[in-house]
């Protein structure tokens, strides 16, 4: 029905919904509970121009029903119309609108406040979860970039309700979510194609609203089952390549032959993906697209990598074109415009590199260039035995300026480009940048951006990882294999990459590694950590188990091959049935434990270091029976410090005093003269299995764990 300008009601099977001028005024369900309310300063429908905003206002009617009265846009009308499907019994909103003006860029509609105490999920920018804490008033969400899925929802205790966009075919949108002092608004838009200065009218997509008893788990499944009857994305399962499946790793490195003989003594390299950037005589990132002048040595690289087992990957990019090379004359027309301002060209700049790398964006959806670059990457593959090839920067999915390119939007031909380039190589894998409900159609890997991460200045901010939250993954990592970003940071960067697994801990995101050769011969401190649990993944064969029991104490559940439950813990564990596999220590003074006690730590905590076994954290069977701590400090390396076993006077560079350790076994430091820059503190525990015959009876009689540790 349409909806008039004055409010009206409208009754689904669970809920009771009042639409008040083309807003969601309230909602309440089936027990009472109001999910959202009034509030006489929210916004109804918008009409959207370049230069400002025009909203309907109060007393918007107008003839035939329609809102008539626009902020600043005299003459403009809108349409609102509800209808309950009777099938899901989802309430469908839709509008229409014209105005006298050009410059319409999209159509909105907007709720009433929702209650600061629901969280807003969003599948954008990886996942996050936004509570009445996140470190924002108001953000926007831009499908399919920031917005990988089009659904948001909204979630109580054990209830809430949810809004997704109903659109097979590609059309972008926004969702916005702002933060007042009487509760949350969401706004949804569905935008024009750009250009937009001609638009005078738009259509919306269908918007469905449901309430929901559960978990989010209950909406984020019916989305995804609509999801894949719409888009059509393969398994990891059904996968061709055949060898997908297996992946458990990812090795992010140069071609260097010696470094993946000694990484095979550590891990599988059955289930290893070697990710190579750098192969190209012209350099990283430079000369696109030219991809037949590889450095010499690349497929004897290739052969080695193969005898042993790996799998090897490519890097390019989807639509990077250097202004120097030749065919750009041919492209340039067709280079990505801002949809925005003076709509300059879109370009990537790097000017930290001597001389500055800078490329044009090419909008795939121009034939001539997805010929181009189909053509190259079969050569490429043909001449060099390739097994995957990365394509970078997929998440780019612009709003061209330029408008539609040979007929189709630049989501239309970011499809397009995926799906001919697997019909032109059906036994070459695909991995992207970023994932989102466009690229996961083809993609068999991934890579994750984490929100809070400046990886280009090793910086982070950790009210933003704190947001992460696993429902892009469980709506996209079924169909699409997850590993760590390229700008991921190596074990040896010490906080940095307990940052980055702050967030990776929640997407199930497989082990990643950007290897120190000194490392892999003896590794310690997070090197040792990710060999540990590296091992295990690959040993037992872990994959995700998302549908399964999900305790609201897990970040992210799995299953080891012969069905035994692992879970990524709120606490900053890994667990696999009753064994600690790691652990992460954060935000104590204070941690006991068999075989480490008490830990003393200074009172900034920034980030955190990650080591397996028991304790706070402690490392499994140290060389020698003797333990090392190490202090991390602004992003350096774990600096360690010698101690002697059980209650011997320990010592340490850096000048830090440890105490004895306790006859319970109890390490005890004294951090108190620590600067502020150390953040967190690895512990190397001792094993009575390495351990003298007297300290390892002193370790089992004084409550070390079953095992010795």
């Amino acid at each position: 029905t349409q909806c008039p300008a004055a409010a009206v009601t409208v009754r689904g099977r669970a809920y009771e919904a009042r639409i008040d001028g083309g807003r969601l005024a309230s909602l309440v369900d089936g027990s009472g509970h109001a999910f959202v309310t009034p509030a006489d300063d929210a916004r109804g429908v918008g009409i959207l121009r370049t230069t400002r905003e025009h909203w309907a206002a109060a007393d918007a009617e107008g003839p035939g029903d329609r809102l008539a009265t626009f902020e600043g846009l005299p003459g403009a009308w809108a349409e609102a119309s509800s209808t309950v499907e009777q099938a899901s019994g989802d309430l469908v909103l839709t509008q229409r609108c014209a105005s006298p003006e050009e410059g319409v860029y999209g159509l909105a509609w907007s709720t009433g406040n929702i209650p600061l105490d629901m969280s807003i999920i969003v599948p954008g920018n990886s996942g996050v979860r936004l509570d009445a804490g996140a470190p924002i008033d108001s953000m926007n969400f831009d499908y399919p970039m920031t917005w990988e899925a089009q659904l948001v929802v909204v979630e109580g205790e054990g209830r809430g309700f949810t809004v997704w966009g109903d659109d097979p075919i590609g059309v972008f949108k926004r969702l916005t979510v702002r933060k007042t002092p009487s509760g949350w608004r969401l706004e949804f838009a569905t935008l024009a194609t750009a250009p937009f200065e001609p638009v005078r009218g738009l259509v919306s997509i269908p918007w469905h609203v449901n309430v929901y008893e559960g978990d989010w788990r209950v909406p984020a499944r019916r989305y995804r089952d609509w999801a894949e009857k719409a888009f059509a994305p393969t398994r990891v399962a059904e996968q061709s390549p055949d060898w997908v499946k297996d992946i458990r790793c990812c090795v992010i490195m140069g071609m260097d032959a010696p470094t993946i003989e000694e990484l095979a003594a550590r891990i599988d390299p059955k289930q290893t993906l070697l990710y190579i950037p750098d192969w190209r005589t012209a350099g990283y990132d430079r000369d696109y697209p030219t991809y037949d002048m590889p450095i010499e040595g690349l497929d004897a690289f290739l052969s080695r990598a193969h005898a042993l087992g790996y799998r090897v990957m490519l890097h390019v990019n989807y639509f990077g074109c250097d202004p120097l090379n030749p065919v750009y004359g041919d492209f340039e027309p067709f280079q990505v415009r801002s949809a925005w301002g003076t709509h300059e060209k879109e370009w990537w700049l790097w000017d930290r590199a001597d001389p500055i790398i800078k490329f044009a964006y090419i909008n795939p959806a121009r034939k001539a260039w997805r010929d181009l670059f189909i053509a190259r990457m079969k050569d490429l593959c043909t001449d060099h035995a390739v097994d995957a090839v990365h394509l970078d920067q997929t998440l780019c999915i612009f709003n061209d300026h330029n408008g539609l390119v040979d007929g189709a939007n630049m989501i239309a031909g970011n499809v397009a480009l995926h799906r001919e380039l697997r019909a032109a190589l059906p036994e070459v894998a695909l991995s992207g940048e970023g994932l989102n409900e466009v690229t996961y159609r083809y993609e068999a890997l991934a890579q994750r951006h984490a929100w809070g991460i400046n990886h280009a200045d090793g910086t982070w901010d950790r009210a933003f990882l704190r947001l992460a939250h696993p429902i892009s993954s469980y709506l996209l990592r079924p169909y699409t294999i997850i590993y760590g970003y390229l700008g991921y940071a190596p074990p040896t960067s010490g906080q940095l990459y307990a940052a980055w697994n702050e967030a990776y801990e929640h997407w199930g995101v497989i082990p990643t590694l950007k290897p120190d050769r000194a490392q892999i011969a003896s590794p310690a401190g997070f090197s040792r950590q990710f060999f540990d649990e590296a091992r295990f993944w690959l040993d037992h064969r872990v994959d995700p188990d998302m549908d399964g029991d999900w305790p609201s104490d897990v970040c992210f559940p799995l299953r080891t091959a012969d069905g035994e439950r692992v879970v990524r813990t709120s606490d900053h564990r890994l667990v696999a049935g009753e064994q600690e596999i790691s652990r992460t220590v954060t935000g104590m003074s204070e941690l006991a434990g068999p075989g480490c006690g008490a830990t003393r730590r200074p009172a900034v905590d920034a980030a955190d270091a990650r080591s397996p076994a028991g304790g706070a954290p402690l490392l499994a069977a140290p060389q020698d029976g003797i333990g090392t701590a190490g202090l991390v400090q602004g992003g350096g390396a774990v600096q360690p410090m010698e101690l002697e076993p059980l209650d011997q006077v320990a010592s340490a560079n850096m000048a830090r005093r440890l105490s004895a350790v306790s006859d319970a076994g109890a390490l005890m430091v004294d951090q108190s003269d620590l600067p502020s820059s150390v953040s967190f503190l690895t512990i190397v525990g001792l094993d009575a299995a390495d351990a003298s015959d007297d300290i390892a009876e002193r370790m089992r009689a004084t409550g070390a764990a079953p095992d010795g540790r």
